[in-house]
């Protein structure tokens, strides 16, 4: 019995050594670190948004997100601007007669002479006047000036080349201001009333998009 028990002496040692060697470690391993010990992210990744990273979609424009709207904003005032008057100093059968202040390059002022009248009737009531002339873009020929009294017609007609300009046919009043209609495809007559008595220039117009040779007639 001796013998056997200092024959097994030394592996009972040697396993219970490697069972306190292993209750040891698992120890070891199930210790919770220290928390100055624990590793934290750098600021530079963890830090929140400040709102001087944020963009106002109103004052800067973003690459990553753009601002959609409904509906385009409108400029009053340019709308009001681009809104054409209608006179009543000058009226026209059947349609309106527009305003303006702007006025074209003049190409010419002439009062046309005897020579080119071609009919005279009723002792001069009514007069018809032969004119023509060629035309750049935005410039105009004025004849006249002649004074008419409240319900005085006068009549232009007129044809010109090419076909794809258009003009402007009106009356200038003494302050400056053209009444006027516009007509396009290489003819057009106008028959203007005054409706406020004046000298007036009756004005030929070439708005383009071409320069152009015209001919035709002014009744007064």
């Amino acid at each position: 019995m001796l013998c056997y028990l200092k024959r097994i002496a030394p592996v009972f040692l040697a396993t219970i050594l490697l069972f306190t060697f292993a209750v040891t470690a698992v120890s070891a391993a199930g210790e919770k670190a220290p928390l100055d010990k624990i590793p934290t992210l750098p600021k530079s990744i963890i830090s929140e948004p400040t709102f001087s990273s944020m963009v106002d979609l109103e004052k800067e424009k973003s690459e990553r997100v753009s601002l959609i709207s409904s509906s385009p904003m409108v400029n009053q005032s340019e709308t009001e601007n681009n809104e054409e008057k209608t006179s009543t100093k000058v009226t026209a059968q059947g349609e309106s007669v527009y305003v303006t202040k702007e006025s074209p390059k003049v190409n010419q002022s002439v009062k046309p002479e005897s020579e080119e009248q071609i009919t005279t009737q009723d002792a001069g009531i009514l007069t018809t006047y032969q004119i023509g002339g060629s035309l750049a873009v935005d410039k105009a020929d004025l004849y006249g000036p002649w004074y008419f009294t409240n319900g005085k017609e006068v009549s232009v007609s007129l044809s010109w080349t090419p076909t794809s300009s258009s003009i402007r046919i009106g009356l200038q009043d003494s302050s400056g201001i053209i009444h006027y209609v516009t007509r396009s495809g290489g003819s057009g007559t106008v028959n203007f009333t005054v409706n406020e008595a004046d000298n007036y220039h009756i004005v030929i117009w070439n708005i383009g998009p071409n320069a152009i040779n015209y001919n035709g007639y002014i009744t007064i």
